[in-house]
């Protein structure tokens, strides 16, 4: 009998994928008690190929759905035998023991999801932007406890909450996660967080950070029409064309201690802040607009429907 389906959505990752698979066939939970269900989401690099040759996995692909993760892991969830859903970034990196505490952890608290903890892989190498990177995204712990939403880096749900609730929004390539479980808490699923439960995270470097920030801007008009706050959060964006306030630098250093931080160092990371705000207000505005035009299009289509309506209604 299969307790948990582990499921992994991966683009153009054979690098990464081939580590993450390795660290969960190693695992120490029983490996009858497992599934591991990969989605291909239409890679070009050879991940699938490579992905087709490996035993002890489900392989599928999402085609219809390209650059979106949320439609990719919506087709693992539908085929899962799990009673429990793991969901798991290709560039994360399971402890051994990953799968025996977050089993553990459901047995012994009364939450219906949890995050577990994200630990960055500087790669032995630390650059202002890993180092950006490290302490402003996927803070599951500070998240949950703060917002009551989490993300799907390393994010454990009982799969009777997505029978209750609904799969994730499909074609949504950002965001999907924190609407997803804001969804979930705001209709009494409790959310839990496991540190016990690790995984390692390569962290990104300039290139990446900065495509994940627009992509994050992006989406995040769409999840504020979700909880109602669009007019309120649409006054905010305009800040970020302002350089970062020395304190909140400060303040977000303090998440990761185990940095030596140099005054260059620092330096470098106020930059790529100030850098990296400007890229997610023009993800805002881009989000804006495809919001705009998608209620613009809706709104016609209605139009026309209620026009055909009244046609015929008078034929």
């Amino acid at each position: 009998m299969i307790d948990v389906s582990v499921i992994i959505p991966v683009f153009n990752d054979l690098k990464a994928i081939k580590l993450t698979l390795e660290a969960l066939k190693k695992q120490t939970y029983p490996k009858d008690k497992f599934e591991i269900i990969i989605v291909d989401n239409g890679s070009t690099d050879g991940t699938f190929e490579w992905l087709s040759q490996q035993k002890g996995i489900i392989l599928l692909q999402e085609i219809n759905y390209l650059n979106s993760p949320y439609s990719a892991r919506n087709r693992g969830i539908e085929i899962a035998n799990g009673a429990i859903i793991a969901l798991l970034d290709s560039t994360c990196v399971p402890n051994l023991d990953w799968l025996e505490k977050g089993v553990k952890f459901f047995h012994t608290n009364q939450d219906d999801l949890f995050g577990g903890n994200v630990i960055f892989n500087f790669e032995e190498k630390i650059t202002a932007a890993k180092v950006y990177d490290s302490i402003t995204n996927i803070q599951m712990e500070r998240i949950i406890k703060e917002r009551n939403v989490a993300v799907t880096a390393n994010l454990w749900i009982k799969k009777h909450v997505f029978n209750e609730i609904g799969l994730f929004v499909e074609g949504i390539r950002s965001g999907e996660d924190i609407a997803w479980t804001g969804r979930c808490t705001s209709q009494g699923y409790q959310l839990g967080y496991c540190e016990h439960c690790i995984t390692y995270k390569f962290a990104r470097d300039t290139k990446a950070l900065l495509k994940k920030r627009f992509r994050t801007g992006k989406g995040a008009p769409r999840i504020w029409k979700t909880q109602d706050t669009y007019r309120e959060k649409l006054k905010h964006p305009f800040k970020k064309l302002f350089p970062p306030r020395p304190g909140y630098i400060k303040k977000i250093l303090k998440r990761n201690r185990d940095i030596k931080y140099t005054p260059l160092l620092i330096i470098r990371i106020y930059l790529i802040a100030y850098l990296a705000r400007i890229i997610s207000f023009c993800g805002n505005i881009s989000g804006c607009l495809c919001l705009w035009a998608q209620t613009k299009r809706g709104k016609k289509n209605k139009d026309e429907d209620n026009t055909g309506f009244i046609s015929k209604t008078e034929n």
